[in-house]
């Protein structure tokens, strides 16, 4: 993971500082309090992300974004996400994984697809927004200190900057693009980050302030490097964005698969996609 919008996802490492496990884990038993305690104080995501309306679809901008993740840029990429734009709809396709993502703000829902099982599940996107809030809520001043961006960002060579707290550090080269493209990505990357947030117990913040940082420059980042730190060997995933402004043939009749699919696949519960 986008997804990361390098998605998160895609950028998951073998193994993790005990730091991050630390926090991961203590993520996760925040999240289950916040469902076991609906009336708690929120605090919301809105506060990390640009304000944004859950019900507002995406600008309509057909375009398409690949992401090549690298675990050594030396090498061949160890994956590769496309990611389509097109209508109000976007599409990740994680053909390694064999798992996709279709983010439909007109409906207010996520549908994640499995194509191994061929089964998928629905996610309701104000639902998740609210459960996020919830969790985010409880934390204490101190925690959320340890997940939120430590300092200012920095400037570092080649154009980089990078922006970090106890446990990630993200490197990222940012390039402009047309202000309906970088909203939309970032619109993207927020739900990504999201998802992983409450399924997946990955600190949401840090990621969210970088998906802020990137729309209200109207920019995309060409290169991200997402450094697990807190131990004697820092490990770094290498994501590399490439756009293309335009759809291809290719790209449509993928698009026309991935919509058969929502129809064929066996609906199943959030409990069990993600087991």
């Amino acid at each position: 993971m986008t997804a990361s919008h390098f998605p998160l996802k895609c950028m998951t490492v073998a193994r993790h500082s005990v730091t991050h496990v630390a926090i991961m884990i203590c993520f996760l038993t925040f999240v289950e309090r916040a469902e076991s305690q609906p009336n708690s104080q929120q605090r919301s995501t809105n506060q990390l992300a640009s304000a944004r309306n859950v019900n507002n679809a995406l600008p309509v901008k057909d375009f398409h974004i690949r992401v090549d993740i690298y675990s050594d840029d030396t090498k061949p990429p160890i994956s590769s996400v496309q990611t389509i734009f097109s209508d109000g709809l976007t599409i990740e396709l994680d053909d390694f994984a064999g798992r996709h993502t279709v983010i439909d703000p007109a409906k207010g829902r996520i549908t994640l697809l499995d194509e191994k099982k061929r089964s998928l599940v629905h996610l309701d996107m104000q639902v998740i927004e609210t459960q996020l809030e919830k969790a985010l809520g409880l934390l204490t001043p101190q925690q959320q200190a340890a997940f939120a961006i430590q300092g200012l960002p920095e400037r570092e060579a080649d154009n980089f900057i990078s922006i970090s707290n106890k446990s990630i550090r993200y490197t990222f080269q940012p390039t402009a693009a047309k202000k309906e493209i970088a909203a939309s990505y970032g619109e993207f990357s927020d739900w990504v980050t999201r998802i992983n947030g409450l399924y997946r117990h990955v600190p949401p913040q840090l990621r969210l302030q970088l998906n802020k940082m990137l729309v209200d420059q109207s920019q995309l980042p060409t290169e991200l490097r997402r450094t697990i730190v807190g131990s004697n060997t820092p490990e770094t995933v290498i994501a590399r964005l490439n756009l293309t402004e335009s759809l291809s043939d290719l790209d449509r009749s993928r698009i026309a698969k991935i919509l058969t699919s929502m129809q064929e696949f066996k609906p199943t519960s959030e409990n069990e996609f993600f087991k």
